[in-house]
């Protein structure tokens, strides 16, 4: 099984997402990579100084990853394989880096949902991550547990157009993996419009899922599909980021932003 990293800056955000790392790696036997990405701080006076020897950041680093590794071990009873990296340098670069190496089944990192990203880490440097890293990204929210597992996860993509950009297999690996019942989203953002007809190419591509679909209406696409996805109890949401076609204002608008604070679930980011 591949391995789940799971990058974490040692805050409260973080730890909440490497207890759901934990639980989900020990349903579906997956390692994890413990990965802490460190910078060296320097003052902001008129004379830059290094405020702590690279040394002692490295030393930290490794002492708290270790601090968290022998936690994991304890409440998976040793189930769970858990390796630790510390790097210096951009925590983006170096997370793509680890993805690189490690050919993971996801990246998962915190963020405090409904409320905003958290700062560090889960601030902008999230929202670069799941922008650009080619493997899966799920963001998991604050305050929510993996609990009695992943059943059903909605799937937010245009599905009245034959777009070949959906990348079906990722897709279907990760349902497939976490054996759940995949629900298909479509966001209408023009009330007045009638409902388009879905592409039945773009279905078939899923039709071994099994897949539910469901059109929804609503002026804005995040909100819509994660006031949907609460509302009939999802426990994941996929999107693809994308510069065009569905969640086109993903890099304009901040869809991806906005989807991750909207949400009180977990979501996961597909990259075409």
């Amino acid at each position: 099984m591949a391995p789940i990293i799971v990058a974490t800056d040692f805050s409260p955000a973080a730890l909440n997402a490497l207890n759901y790392a934990a639980d989900l790696a020990l349903v579906i036997s997956a390692p994890i990579v413990l990965l802490n990405v460190y910078q060296v701080p320097v003052s902001m006076n008129e004379d830059p100084m290094v405020l702590i020897s690279v040394e002692d950041l490295a030393d930290n680093s490794r002492n708290m990853l270790a601090s968290l590794k022998q936690k994991i071990d304890h409440i998976t009873s040793g189930k769970v394989d858990v390796v630790t990296e510390s790097r210096l340098g951009e925590v983006d670069e170096e997370i793509a880096s680890a993805c690189a190496g490690h050919l993971p089944l996801l990246v998962i990192i915190g963020t405090t949902g409904h409320s905003g990203v958290e700062g560090g880490l889960f601030g902008s440097t999230a929202l670069s991550v799941i922008g650009e890293l080619k493997c899966p990204v799920l963001a998991v929210p604050r305050g929510v547990e993996y609990g009695k597992g992943i059943h059903t996860i909605g799937l937010a993509w245009d599905f009245t157009k034959n777009d070949q950009a959906l990348p079906v297999e990722p897709i279907r690996k990760l349902v497939n993996t976490l054996k759940a019942h995949l629900q298909l989203l479509h966001v209408q953002t023009d009330l007045d419009d009638k409902p388009a007809d879905t592409h039945p190419a773009l279905l078939q591509s899923l039709a071994s899922l099994n897949p539910a679909y469901h059109h929804i209406k609503h002026t804005d696409e995040a909100e819509g599909v994660s006031t949907f996805a609460e509302e009939h109890n999802f426990d994941l949401l996929i999107t693809v980021p994308r510069k065009h076609g569905f969640f086109e204002s993903l890099f304009r608008k901040s869809s991806t932003k906005d989807l991750v604070r909207s949400s009180h679930l977990p979501v996961l980011f597909v990259h075409e």
